[in-house]
């Protein structure tokens, strides 16, 4: 795509219908991601991801300014996908996509955990736990582990790098299931 007009065009085409859209980003090795455009603002998307087969993923942000094409998918995947659990209208509704701060804040609401991604940064990376705040320019972020163990402090990162929030994906749901309550704060 060429511009940042049209992709909001197509965005905004996209959240109109009830179609799974495939959605390419423009930093190298970003993943492809697949889903309905359930939200949009002029910073941030909203998708209801899926994965194979229609099967639903969680819920992905993901900046307007990393999209760099949006092609409908012609497969059955979306005939599928209307067959299953769709996230609720009210908690959609909940997500606010203004302001990168309010985007983690409310997603982080409807879930156990939250994960970010900085592809800007580092790519293949992601940051999971539970959001904990801003300050400032910043955000913090109380970690687990992949081995579903909590890190005893938050960690700051700067809600400018974020370039995609996540929740109640598979992985997601199933690291939330095993790590124990996180520990309180400690100074």
């Amino acid at each position: 795509m060429s511009n940042r007009s049209e992709v909001q065009a197509k965005l905004q085409r996209a959240l109109e219908t009830s179609s799974i859209y495939r959605i390419t980003r423009e930093i190298d090795d970003m993943d492809r991601i697949d889903g309905f455009v359930v939200g949009l603002s002029k910073k941030w998307a909203l998708i209801a991801r899926t994965m194979d087969g229609g099967y639903s993923d969680g819920l992905i942000a993901i900046r307007v300014r990393d999209i760099s094409s949006l092609k409908k998918d012609r497969s059955f995947e979306t005939d599928f996908a209307m067959t299953q659990p769709q996230p609720a209208p009210e908690d959609l509704a909940t997500v606010d996509l203004e302001q990168t701060d309010q985007v983690i804040e409310t997603m982080s609401s409807l879930a156990s955990l939250v994960a970010i991604e900085r592809d800007r940064v580092i790519t293949d990376c992601l940051w999971i736990g539970e959001y904990v705040g801003k300050h400032g320019k910043w955000f913090g972020l109380l970690e687990v582990r992949p081995n579903a163990s909590w890190h005893r402090k938050p960690f700051g990162y700067r809600l400018k790098e974020v370039t995609s929030v996540s929740i109640n994906n598979h992985y997601l749901t199933a690291l939330a299931a095993i790590a124990p309550e996180a520990p309180p704060e400690t100074d």
